[in-house]
Order: structure tokens, then C-alpha cells, then sequence
């Protein structure tokens, strides 16, 4: 609706997000829920469109309050009043029935009962949304009328979801976005809808297309055609602009281009620059004193549900408490002033999942049985059947503990006046936690500094290791250090004069002259049974092994530590051990 074919052209001027995580980044930036006008004759057309089962537009209308309660929104709808204009896209609209329809009733009942606001707007709602935004009274307008752009609203919500699951994937449509990509600013979406046509006059200019009226509004008309006193010179200005495309911006020339004496129309300007909407005082002071924490009436709802959808018996009491259990849950979350309540507790399981834009979300036990005060069901097994028994087993099930996923950040973290509160300990036992953990992290070059935070100790220094012989195979294995196994002893002893060249070879053991051939048989099985036990080596014990076997001399340097011998070791060619 509005200027046909503008949204289109805002094809690369929003951003694409989803209403949970819109309201967490709210709740983390602001701590507060986010507020949302809606333009309340549009929801009333769509779900008009609802099919199936008793009352589909009401019913979807309750489908989609549960939706904007379990995003923690706060909404209010704005409808439209008696003062707006006659005629929109060549029909007349009958004013005095339009606030006190019966469709409007209904809706703005049923909207009550969740605790949501309804404002009546005296005029156009877009306009009345578009004031609300500006004003700061609330964050977004939710529409799908490109005309509240023109009415200045800068910040638009558009939906982008599918009908199963409408509004939770949206488009956010920022007027400052649209003013750096096309040059447009609010006065030139007017012009554009003055001259390409729009909800007030469908016409428009004759053979002017939408990139004539867009690069009008980019030379700057819009902000003229508001502030000009005298519309024949500012139309002759346009018409000759765009006859000789002086500037390049219309792409070619159109001699033959007229604009009609009467354009634009008075009537219709007026519509676009001055709407019928509520005073800056009257908006202000009934918005200050709204109540958005106001809780649903679970009982009314459950009558109305009954009434109006029929849900009645145990199958009508499942379905309304699968719809409604969980929005209120978020509810009780969001306006509840300590971590845990007695009708729900918070759990150390978090998650982040792709579909709700990887917020950070926290497992939550309640009970429904206790919010939902079911005490209005009274339905007992009393057909003892299949069918009854399993609803039953149902129902009693639904009413039992649950778990569900609510973000993270509508959860209260208790508060506690210092650290030991927190930890349930005295201050000097934190002292010495935090003491030992200091040291605990202290690096080994860093051992010789003192081993306690805060007070004089003796410093505990190590000494170097002792340097072993280089031809440890000399030496017994009584004669070897007792506190070191045999690796860990050359490991520490090793050093840089005791490392072959990288592109030397240790020549192989001589063989025995005169061996027989049962002796080379044997020689063969032994040298088999070590490369077998050798594959099962690491590299760092193969290789120290054969740093043993060779004998390898030379004194290690004092820089070098465990990951330095490592790259070292790398760089030496296995050895064959026969």
C-alpha cells in the first residue's frame, strides 16, 4: 500500500533481522522491553484473509499476540479515527463507523485482554504511528503502508516471515539508510507520491514513471514544494528540469514533458504534510503514565477461547495451554525481580541456536499448573476409553514440571553486596584462594620470585640440572642418577655439541666377520623385533632412544627448553639402528 512500487526500490536499504533478537538487543542496550506501534487496519485486513475452524481472524489475531508476549514486545495499536481523509485509492471510506465497527470491537478487545495497548488515532493511524516513533514514545511502527515515511517515521518495521510463523523474521527500514542510498529524504517520498500517485490520489502526473518522481525528490523539489509560497514557479522550475535533464539525473531528455496548472493538488498535499494526528502534550502525557507491565487475564482468555474457538473440553484446554503457557512463562521472566519465582527456576544450561538469531539462551523449570491457575479445568476420566485417556495422560503431563529456552538476558541475576556474599565465605579464606591461585599460575622461569602474594617468604630457587657423561652407555645403571629414569636423565642433559649435523649420517655398526647363517637368521628376527617396537614408538621416544644408542656429545644451550629441543630433534635424520 502507499506509493506503488517504493518498497522496492528500498531494496537495498534495510536489514534483515528477527523480532527475538531485536528485543534482546533492547533488553541489553536499554533494559527495557521494546516498544512497537502497529498500524492496526492493516493487521485487521489480513487476518480477515484466515480460513478454517470457528472465528479464523480472531483466532489468528490470538495467535499473534502470544507470538509478541513471547518476544517479550511491548505493542501498542494505534486504529483509525474519524478525522481522516474521505477517500483513499478511489474509495470512499465512511468515517463514522470505522472506530466502532464490529471487526475493530473485537480486536481491540481481545487485544486488552493480553494487557496491550489500543490508542485511537483522530486521523490517519500510519500518521499517528509515525508521530509516536518520532516523539520517542516508541522504538519501531510496524506497517506495511510505505506512506509512513512520508508522514516521518524513521525507523519502519516490515514483515519477512511466511504465514505460519508471520513477523518473526523482519526487515528494518531506517530513514537514514534511504537518505544515503537514494538521496531521498521524508519531504521527497511527498513529492514522489504527489507526482508518481498514491492512497490519495492514484493518478499522480501523466507519463511520469517512479525514477522521474525519484530523481525530482533527489535535485531537492520535496523540501522546496514544502516551504514554497508560490507553486507555478516552483512547477515551472520542475517541468523545465526535467525537459532538458540539465543535471543527468532523469538519464535522457523529455522535451514534450508537461505538468498539468492544478498540480498538485491542495487537498492532497495537505493530507501528506499536515495529517490529522494528537498534540505533542496529549501523546506525552498519556504515554508516560501507560502501564506496559499489565499482566493477561488468564481467566478471560480461557472464557473467551471457549466462547470464541470453541475450545472446549480437554482437547480445547491442551491447545490453550500449548498456546499460552510459554508467552506468559516470558512474561514472568521479564517482570519478576529475583532470578528464581515460585513458578519458575533458572538452570545453568545456556545454548545458541541459528534460527533465533544465536542469542544466548538459559533453561528454564516451571510449572504451569502454578501461573496458569488451572483450578478452572474440571474435566475428569470419566469415559473410560482410548481417546479420553490419552488426553487425559496429555493434559496431566502438560501440567506436570517443564523446561523451556528463554533468553538470557531476561533472566534477573541476583545481586549480592560483595565478593564473599557471592561465594558464601569469609574474606580471609577468599584471601588465601585468591593467594594460592597466584601462585599456582606462576611460570617456571618465575619460580624463584616469591612463592606468597602479599607477604615476605623465603624464595624457593631450583638449581640447573646436573650435567651428565656424554656417553651415558659407559656407565652402569647403578651409576646413573636414582632420582631420574634414563630418558628423563638425557632429556635435561642433553645439549647442543651432543647433536649430529642435520645432514650427517652415523655410520652402522660393523658386522661380524665369519657369522653363520643360523646367526644372520637370528641377527635378522632381532633387528625385525626392533622395528616392530620401535613403530610403536612416538617420535619423542624414538628419537631420544636413538640419541641414547649413539652416544652424542656437546653441552645444551640455557635458552632452549622443551619446545626448542623438540624442533630440533625434528631436524635430525632417523638413524638406523642395525
Amino acid at each position: 500500500m502507499g506509493i506503488p512500487g517504493l518498497w522496492d526500490e528500498f531494496r537495498d536499504c534495510y536489514r534483515e533481522t528477527n523480532l527475538l533478537e531485536l528485543s534482546t538487543t533492547c533488553w541489553n542496550t536499554e533494559k527495557r522491553c521494546l516498544k512497537i506501534a502497529v498500524d492496526a487496519a492493516i493487521w485487521s485486513v489480513q487476518i480477515q484473509a484466515s480460513q478454517g475452524g470457528t472465528n479464523p481472524a480472531l483466532r489468528t489475531l490470538f495467535y499473534r499476540l502470544c507470538h509478541f508476549l513471547e518476544w517479550g514486545i511491548n505493542v501498542v495499536f494505534v486504529f483509525d479515527g474519524p478525522n481522516k481523509p474521505p477517500w483513499k485509492r478511489n474509495r470512499h471510506i465512511r468515517s463514522d463507523v470505522s472506530n466502532d465497527s464490529g471487526n475493530y470491537r473485537s480486536m481491540k478487545h481481545l487485544i486488552q485482554l493480553f494487557g496491550m495497548q489500543v490508542w485511537n488515532a483522530p486521523g490517519e493511524a500510519e500518521a499517528e504511528c509515525a508521530k509516536l516513533q518520532r516523539l520517542g514514545l516508541i522504538d519501531y511502527v510496524l506497517t506495511e503502508d510505505v506512506d509512513a515515511f512520508a508522514f516521518g517515521a524513521t525507523k519502519v518495521i516490515r514483515n519477512g516471515s511466511d504465514a505460519k510463523k508471520p513477523f518473526f523474521k523482519v526487515r528494518i527500514y531506517e530513514m537514514e539508510k534511504i537518505t544515503e542510498e537514494l538521496s531521498v529524504n521524508h519531504t521527497g517520498i511527498i513529492l514522489i507520491g504527489l507526482m508518481r500517485g498514491g492512497d490519495y490520489h492514484l493518478k499522480g502526473i501523466e507519463h511520469c514513471g517512479l525514477q522521474t518522481a525519484i530523481g525530482a525528490a533527489k535535485l531537492g523539489f520535496g523540501d522546496s514544494l514544502v516551504s514554497s509560497d508560490s507553486l507555478n514557479s516552483w512547477r515551472s522550475q520542475l517541468q523545465n528540469c526535467i525537459r532538458t535533464n540539465k543535471n543527468n539525473t532523469f538519464g535522457y531528455k523529455r522535451p514534450n514533458f508537461t505538468i498539468e496548472q492544478g498540480f498538485p493538488d491542495p487537498l492532497v498535499k495537505h493530507y501528506y504534510t499536515n495529517p490529522e494526528i494528537s498534540s505533542e502534550h496529549k501523546l506525552k502525557a498519556h504515554f508516560s503514565q501507560v502501564e506496559w507491565s499489565q499482566k493477561p487475564d488468564i481467566q478471560a482468555l480461557y472464557t473467551y477461547a471457549q466462547r470464541r474457538f470453541q475450545w472446549i473440553n480437554l482437547h480445547g484446554n491442551i491447545k490453550f495451554v500449548n498456546n499460552i503457557a510459554y508467552p506468559l512463562l516470558i512474561f514472568e521472566v521479564l517482570h519478576s525481580t529475583a532470578k528464581d519465582s515460585k513458578y519458575y527456576k533458572a538452570s545453568h544450561k545456556t545454548r545458541r541456536q541459528k534460527s533465533t538469531g544465536m542469542i544466548l539462551e538459559k533453561q528454564i523449570t516451571f510449572y504451569p499448573n502454578k501461573f496458569l491457575n488451572c483450578e478452572w479445568c474440571t474435566e475428569t476420566n470419566v469415559n473410560d476409553n482410548e481417546a479420553n485417556t490419552s488426553l487425559m495422560n496429555q493434559w496431566r503431563l502438560l501440567l506436570k514440571e517443564s523446561t523451556a529456552w528463554v533468553p538470557a538476558c531476561f533472566i534477573k541475576t541476583d545481586s549480592y553486596a560483595n565478593i564473599s556474599q557471592f561465594f558464601g565465605r569469609t574474606n580471609s579464606d577468599l584471601g588465601r584462594l585468591v593467594q594460592k591461585t597466584k601462585r599456582l599460575s606462576l611460570d617456571p622461569e618465575e619460580s624463584g620470585k616469591s612463592m606468597y602474594v602479599g607477604r615476605e617468604k623465603t624464595t624457593v630457587t631450583r638449581k640447573p640440572p646436573t650435567l651428565l657423561s656424554t656417553n651415558l652407555f659407559s656407565k652402569s645403571h647403578k651409576e646413573l642418577p636414582s632420582s631420574r629414569t634414563l630418558l628423563q636423565a638425557t632429556d635435561d642433559s642433553f645439549t647442543d655439541d651432543d647433536l649430529p649435523k642435520v645432514h650427517e649420517v652415523l655410520p652402522k655398526s660393523p658386522k661380524k666377520a665369519g657369522s653363520s647363517k643360523q646367526d644372520q637368521l637370528g641377527s635378522r628376527h632381532s633387528k625385525d623385533s626392533t622395528i616392530k617396537s620401535m613403530k610403536s614408538l612416538s617420535k619423542d621416544q624414538l628419537l631420544k632412544r636413538i640419541y641414547i644408542r649413539e652416544s652424542l656429545n656437546g653441552t645444551w644451550k640455557e635458552d632452549l627448553g622443551t619446545s626448542g629441543r623438540r624442533k630440533m630433534y625434528e631436524n635430525i635424520p632417523i638413524i638406523d639402528l642395525s
